[in-house]
């Protein structure tokens, strides 16, 4: 094998991959800069490319990682979606109440007054299993962008709970819900999110060893 046919395999292995192109030119041009480096200091051509293709590790392996990378971003950004989802119909369902739209949303409030308790811990489980299961499917590949989207995907989560803290009128909408103590653990958890989401991630990858 050469480095025209390990690249040639790589293409083939990459699939559909989004980034097939950049990927291939991006090899092409590292393992010609490392062969022209190992000729300079005096190995010959053959096996200058013998040991760059040593080094650069089998195509199939390759492009696994970047399947696997490319993978995992689609997995957090799914996260993502379904965060910004649950504060969506949350939204609605504050603007429905606080309006007197219908009946409807009224009784949907008064139960989520008797259910928030439940509702918090569901949610924050909701979120360490998301985040573990990043972890147990990705392994250490997974890893490399899951602070930048985990800030993306609690971003929600910070805005509302500063809106509630400190705008009088978006504190006055969630009153029935924030008595003392919730309104403690509300704040307990938002700060709580991002390093347990990350403990999540890292107990994921080591149980995936």
């Amino acid at each position: 094998m050469n480095i025209s046919s390990y690249l040639n395999e790589l293409r083939l292995e990459l699939t559909d991959h989004p980034n097939k192109e950049e990927i291939l030119l991006e090899y092409k041009a590292a393992m010609e800069a490392k062969q022209h480096e190992l000729m300079l200091v005096g190995i010959p051509v053959q096996s200058a490319e013998k040991q760059v293709l040593v080094e650069f590790g089998n195509p199939k392996e390759v492009a696994l990682s970047y399947h696997q990378k490319s993978s995992s971003i689609d997995f957090l950004k799914g996260m993502i979606s379904i965060n910004y989802f649950i504060f969506l119909i949350g939204a609605l369902l504050t603007f429905f109440y606080t309006t007197g739209f219908t009946d409807v949303t009224t009784g949907l409030w008064e139960q989520l007054i008797q259910w928030k308790w439940a509702i918090l811990l569901a949610y924050c489980c909701l979120q360490v299993w998301m985040y573990f299961k990043h972890g147990y499917s990705y392994g250490f590949k997974g890893r490399g962008k899951n602070r930048q989207y985990l800030f993306i995907a609690l971003l929600p989560n910070y805005l509302l709970m500063s809106a509630v803290l400190f705008s009088e009128t978006i504190h006055t909408w969630f009153s029935p819900l924030l008595n003392p103590s919730f309104l403690v653990a509300c704040i307990f958890a938002t700060i709580a999110f991002y390093p347990m989401n990350q403990l999540a991630v890292r107990i994921g990858v080591v149980h995936s060893i």
